[in-house]
């Protein structure tokens, strides 16, 4: 990596959240205008790291598979992730699949960037994985390289080198095989995958139809499994749950535990594996107040003691709300509230948040939340409305998100081009710097996070 600093990303990080931790309760920052670049604090204290964000930069392929035209832009980025020195990203294919009367691209291009966010190389697999399948992927990196697991019905694993280059058997491992309609057999219909240490945990929902074709008496039950690279099992399958009702898992891991959430007829319910212990623990996360919001696990300290998940429609113009996890796997919340659809942590930013945002949310290595999203307003009373970039970096600690200090970055690039209607960003973390993925439907801009001690 090039301009490393002296004191590195992960420290600053780490004296963010020894800093901030006294400084007591998050105050109201809303309404504030502030130049580009300024960093708000919003707890009781001055600020202790300013956040920078260098121009945004365009990515586009400086070559291409043949056939393909050069200097395309990598247009509806989907995931991306950090290889050793460098970053994966998965976006659309240039090829299409109809389906109806739609041409649909499938998510498996993937290109590689170095930690700067510039262009390395690419490979587009266009509609040649898993039989033409369409769903979503899960990217999780492992030794020399990254697997690629399908997260919709059946699911296969293909194993991809540190440059996106596949390897191992074209035709994919299957985990499990795709059930006909009409078959009696169990077949995945949905699972979330987390690479953790050796391997990956694998939560998948299989159904049941004792009704070949039909829904009626179908029963859905949720595995959790870790596996290795190769697919094979690090753990015997572990029965989470069953159900009347479809059960779309989401899940993060980190340290050996790990953390997956799902709706189980509106209630929101969790699984939460320490590391070390028996089994895991099962129970309902709504707090006191039954309220119903959906789940969905974005983080867990590298401890794998705590993790945060978010509760509500996160990708709507709703508050983004949040809370922790205390050593049980129980939130975290302020006395003063029943259930987590009280817990919103975007009403001290100031700004609306945009519609069909896919932002992001992860820890560092110190276990500080790190947060980037896109909302509507004015740095200044004279500017246009517009889309501001946000980020706010929080220290947890045992108080609840909602509460917690936070430093706000707002900033517009004006060089930049305009976000489409479903913007996507990823947080790529390197020790001494981030490179901040800011996707659309048309493009994909990269710009430089760095974070550095301020004075006080």
């Amino acid at each position: 990596m090039h301009h490393r600093s002296k004191l590195t990303f992960a420290a600053l990080l780490a004296g963010l959240t020894l800093s901030l931790g006294g400084c007591g309760g998050g105050g109201g920052g809303g309404g504030t205008n502030v130049a580009a670049g300024t960093v708000v604090d919003t707890g009781g204290d001055k600020a202790v790291v300013t956040i920078t964000v260098s121009a945004q930069q365009e990515v586009r392929a400086a070559s291409s598979d043949p056939g393909q035209p050069s200097g395309v832009p990598l247009a509806r980025m989907r995931d991306a992730v950090v290889v050793g020195d460098h970053i994966l990203v998965r976006s659309d294919s240039a090829a299409t699949i109809q389906v109806d009367r739609d041409l649909i691209h499938p998510g498996t291009r993937v290109s590689a960037l170095d930690a700067q966010g510039k262009f390395l190389s690419t490979h587009d697999y266009g509609n040649t994985l898993a039989s033409n399948y369409l769903g979503e992927w899960a990217m999780l990196p492992m030794a020399g390289g990254v697997v690629m697991v399908q997260t919709g019905a059946g699911s296969k694993l293909f194993r991809l080198d540190a440059q996106g280059a596949m390897v191992g058997a074209a035709a994919g491992i299957d985990l499990y095989a795709v059930q006909p309609i009409d078959s009696p057999l169990p077949t995945v219909v949905a699972s979330a995958a987390a690479v953790d240490g050796d391997g990956f945990w694998y939560a998948t929902t299989l159904v049941e139809r004792p009704i070949p074709n039909s829904e009626k008496n179908a029963i859905y039950s949720m595995m959790l499994v870790k596996l290795d690279a190769n697919g094979k099992e690090l753990t015997p399958p572990f029965k989470l749950t069953m159900s009347t009702k479809f059960l779309q898992p989401r899940m993060v891991a980190s340290g050996g535990s790990v953390l997956v959430t799902w709706l189980d007829s509106g209630a929101p319910m969790q699984a939460y594996w320490r590391y070390g212990g028996p089994r895991p623990l099962v129970h309902s996360v709504t707090g006191t107040g039954g309220g119903t919001p959906d789940l969905l696990p974005v983080a867990m300290a590298s401890t794998g003691k705590v993790g945060m998940l978010w509760n509500f429609k996160v990708g709507m113009t709703s508050n983004l709300l949040g809370v922790a996890l205390n050593d049980g796997g129980n939130p975290i919340i302020d006395t003063a509230r029943v259930d987590l659809t009280q817990e919103t942590l975007s009403d001290k930013w100031g700004y609306s948040r945009r519609d069909r945002v896919s932002f992001d949310a992860r820890t560092a290595a110190n276990g500080s939340l790190l947060i980037a999203d896109v909302v509507t307003g004015r740095l200044k009373p004279t500017d246009p409305l517009g889309d501001l970039l946000l980020l706010a970096d929080y220290s947890y600690g045992a108080a609840p998100l909602s509460s917690a200090t936070m430093n706000v970055l707002r900033q517009r690039d004006p060089g930049a081009a305009p976000l489409g209607q479903a913007p996507i960003l990823r947080q790529m973390l390197f020790a001494d710097h981030a490179v901040l993925l800011i996707g659309d439907e048309t493009h994909l801009d990269t710009a430089i996070v760095t974070r550095a001690a301020a004075a006080h």
